[in-house]
């Protein structure tokens, strides 16, 4: 049973029962220090465990307990409806919070939350394509009056005109499955020369949140404009906060860096593309 070990908000690692009973008699560990394992609501001191409660000694005891105890994000507690939409909150109105809580490993529940949130996007969008294109079908028809009073009607056919919002949603489905495997490792990437402290996983599962968390943005009229640079915020709060790197040099890795490269190569593609 993996144990992740927590003191004073900074997070140890992740050790074995085994482990964690060696740190505690060596002094490696306090019982004062907070742990979490799958299936747990909240952090709970290793005193507390009933594993561990055989050791107590006296320098262990002595230290304060934390006023306040790590709280994971909701979805992490438990997969219910309220702890759902409750995540949406943990995540757009506390992300300092939220993320510096964030276990360090395992990529599970951050998924389920990301597929599900963007599972239901792709249907939603689906059923307005779909009604799109038969509108676009219903508008083809047309009627010609020929000589004699005769009425041709002619129209194209079905296929034709749900055939551009088809390619469009299979291309969203195929963002969707792939879009948090290629922004996570695009994202550590960019951030491996600060050696970040967290590895892979943590910045897949801070990416799924942030990503499915403001997901719902994207449909509001006028506030799909602020959707990506909202997101690129989020990125950095989440990765320097997962990761315990300073907020510049997130930024200057997710951000700053991508679009000094980004833009002139648009500028020049633009400039080639003009002059052909």
């Amino acid at each position: 049973m993996p144990i992740h070990v927590a003191r004073n908000a900074a997070q140890l690692g992740i050790f074995s029962v085994a482990e964690v009973g060696d740190g505690l008699q060596t002094g490696r560990f306090h019982l004062t220090d907070l742990a979490w394992t799958e299936g747990m609501a909240t952090w709970v001191p290793l005193i507390n465990w009933p594993a561990f409660q055989h050791l107590t000694t006296a320098s262990v005891v002595a230290q304060p307990v934390p006023a306040a105890a790590l709280v994971l994000p909701a979805w992490e507690r438990q997969r219910s409806g309220g702890n759902y939409f409750r995540t949406f909150y943990d995540v757009i109105g506390n992300p300092g919070h939220t993320f510096n809580h964030l276990p360090a490993q395992g990529v599970g529940r951050s998924l389920s939350f990301y597929y599900l949130t963007m599972g239901v996007a792709w249907v939603l969008m689906s059923v307005v394509m779909a009604l799109l294109g038969w509108l676009v079908y219903l508008k083809s028809v047309t009627e010609e009056v020929l000589p004699h009073g005769l009425v041709m009607k002619t129209s194209m056919s079905v296929l034709t005109a749900i055939t551009p919002f088809a390619v469009i949603i299979g291309a969203m489905l195929f963002m969707i499955l792939v879009g948090p495997f290629v922004l996570a490792g695009f994202a550590h990437l960019c951030l491996l020369p600060w050696r970040p402290s967290g590895g892979y996983a943590a910045t897949q599962r801070a990416s799924s949140y942030v990503v499915a968390a403001l997901a719902p943005l994207f449909f509001v009229p006028c506030l799909n404009y602020f959707w990506v640079p909202a997101c690129l915020a989020f990125m950095v709060l989440a990765c320097a906060q997962v990761h315990r790197l300073a907020w510049w040099k997130v930024l200057l890795s997710l951000v700053v860096l991508p679009a000094a490269i980004l833009i002139p190569t648009c500028v020049v593609a633009w400039v080639l593309g003009g002059s052909l």
